[in-house]
């Protein structure tokens, strides 16, 4: 019996010292993600970015472009952000089929930030529709990282693919092309 007794008590000093620490643990926790969040500044109202890129050949029957883009919108909060922009691609190695060297879709864009931190991953989903140059749908899904900077102003590289339904003519007929591929783009916001 006396065994019996020391084996329980030792399991219930066991138990009590292991989720003690695991109450601390928790707590630590918890109280570390509260004074991290009130350390930072809020993200709230009109933002804006501008940014530079370029889409590459995906498959050897795409064109490679230059790009130049602007977004404008309302930023909700420290992660939520939505706007509407236009891109201007510049086509560097066009078919000779297309009768234009461009397009410039508009767009609607949000914007996610994972974290509340300087360094902070995002992702980025665009879906519009270009109607100057050859016109087309427009999509992208990017991902990246921002850093912020001082006076509200943040800096990010995104990756991501893009998704470009070019129509055009050529000698008298109307054709579709689906000019996909991956992009790399640098950018400012502020």
């Amino acid at each position: 019996m006396l065994v019996f007794n020391w084996l329980v008590n030792s399991f219930f000093t066991i138990k009590n010292i292991v989720m003690k620490k695991y109450v601390l643990s928790v707590i630590l926790i918890l109280s570390s993600f509260s004074c991290y969040s009130q350390s930072l500044n809020e993200i709230k109202g009109y933002r804006k970015t501008i940014e530079v890129g370029y889409c590459f050949n995906a498959n050897g029957s795409n064109t490679k472009r230059f790009e130049f883009s602007t977004t404008h919108g309302y930023q909700f909060n420290n992660h939520f952000f939505l706007g509407a922009g236009a891109q201007i691609d510049v086509l560097t190695d066009t078919p000779y089929s297309y009768n234009k060297k461009f397009a410039v879709p508009v767009y609607m864009s949000t914007k996610w930030r994972i974290l509340d931190s300087k360094w902070t991953p995002i992702i980025e989903g665009r879906i519009g529709y270009s109607f100057i140059g050859l016109e087309g749908h427009y999509i992208t899904c990017s991902t990246g990282l921002q850093h912020d900077l001082k006076n509200g102003k943040a800096i990010f590289l995104s990756v991501g693919a893009e998704f470009q339904n070019y129509k055009y003519t050529f000698s008298g007929e109307k054709f579709e092309d689906l000019n996909n591929g991956p992009f790399v783009k640098l950018g400012l916001e502020f």
